[in-house]
This record gives structure tokens, C-alpha cells and sequence, in this order.
């Protein structure tokens, strides 16, 4: 399998860019929670970066739980699609 291509997430310093990158390869290696872990300090700094904000959704879903759960880790998710 091949690593997802490596997404430039303008907003984020050098640094962060890698642990944005180690984030998302640990997300598509199945370790989401690490994937949390690793993405909790640019969330911290960066929520309204739509790269961030995916990566944050992505990893909620990945890890699971109830409607409210997921719905406060990714905002303007609707449970009827799109909005």
C-alpha cells in the first residue's frame, strides 16, 4: 500500500507540518488514536484550518463513538448529509 500524498497545509510552521504528516500516516495505518494524540497540539492552534479540521474529523471517525461525540470533534457534520 501506498503512503496518502503529503498535503502542504499553509498556517503551519515547518515543525508542524511534519506532525501534521506523522498524524495522517498514523491515521492511515489504523492507529487512530495515536493519530489524536500526535494532531491534539494543532488543533490546539489551528482548529480553523480546513486541513486540520479534516484530519480532526477523520480521526473522530476512525476512533467511533456516539453522535455527539463524533459531531463535537467534526462541526457542521449533519447526521442527514451535507449541509
Amino acid at each position: 500500500m501506498s503512503a496518502p500524498p503529503v498535503v502542504a497545509v499553509d498556517g503551519l510552521s515547518p515543525e508542524e507540518q511534519r506532525t501534521f504528516e506523522t498524524a495522517r500516516a498514523e491515521l492511515s495505518a489504523g492507529h487512530a488514536v495515536h493519530a489524536r494524540e500526535l494532531a491534539a497540539p494543532l488543533v490546539a492552534r489551528h482548529a480553523t484550518l480546513s486541513a486540520v479540521q479534516s484530519l480532526r474529523c477523520e480521526t473522530a471517525m476512525a476512533i467511533g463513538g456516539d453522535w455527539d461525540t463524533i459531531s463535537a470533534e467534526c462541526p457542521g457534520l449533519s447526521p442527514f448529509g451535507a449541509k
